[in-house]
């Protein structure tokens, strides 16, 4: 290979050279670039997605909020009925029709409370599980999921506080009733079917709960 050759060789391995280093910077370039596109867009997606669950989380908890006023409220106006009945009810001349409109009026607003009540709990996510587990009705008893300890104690400490005025005057009237007694009382109050508060406690079908039931009608006889 004579010199001029060797020059013109070594000048189009270095164009080759030159050439690839542009290309490789241009590919380069090109994947920062995409990479960025693709970093904003998912940090948007996120942000929308933070926001739309914050709004509605801020939209669930005004809900909650209005609900229990209202719940407070209904209660108020229990007890102001539950008052002037017993008024109505101790007087000589007693107007039974007035009697029967103070009843007929505290149980509808009794029916409304528990309605509140029943759609509080059913905004919560253990509801959603509890619900996720009535639907083995055609499922063999053998095979059916229940309800995790962990789950369990959750399901109670959440139906306790949205039926807490449920509970107090069970706990007060019927002293001799357990926690898991209480809890069966309110599932059933909330209209969850036996197959589903059995479940909830460990087992596959409603023996259990049938007996249960027996010694609850025991209990609150007595």
């Amino acid at each position: 290979m004579t010199e001029v050759q060797h020059l013109v060789y070594k000048h189009q391995t270095e164009l080759r050279v030159k050439d690839e280093q542009i290309k490789s910077k241009r590919i380069i370039r090109w994947i920062v670039f995409v990479s960025v596109i693709i970093c904003f867009v998912v940090a948007l997606i996120y942000q929308r997605w933070i926001n739309k669950k914050n709004n509605q989380q801020a939209l669930y908890r005004q809900a909650l909020q209005y609900a229990d006023e209202k719940q407070n409220v209904m209660q108020q106006r229990i007890e102001e009925n539950e008052s002037a009945l017993a008024l109505l009810q101790d007087r000589e001349n007693q107007n039974l029709d007035e009697i029967a409109q103070k009843e007929q009026l505290i149980t509808q607003l009794k029916k409304e409370k528990l309605a509140l009540r029943t759609w509080l709990f059913q905004q919560t996510s253990i509801y959603k599980k509890v619900m996720s587990l009535s639907d083995q009705q055609q499922v063999n008893k053998k095979i059916r999921k229940v309800m995790a300890a962990a789950e369990l104690d959750k399901l109670k400490k959440t139906t306790f506080e949205i039926y807490a005025d449920y509970i107090s005057p069970l706990q007060a009237q019927y002293s001799q009733l357990t926690e898991d007694d209480l809890l069966v009382l309110c599932l059933q109050e909330a209209g969850i079917s036996p197959l589903a508060i059995s479940l909830c406690f460990g087992h596959t079908d409603t023996v259990a709960l049938n007996q249960r039931k027996s010694r609850l009608k025991k209990k609150m006889s007595e």
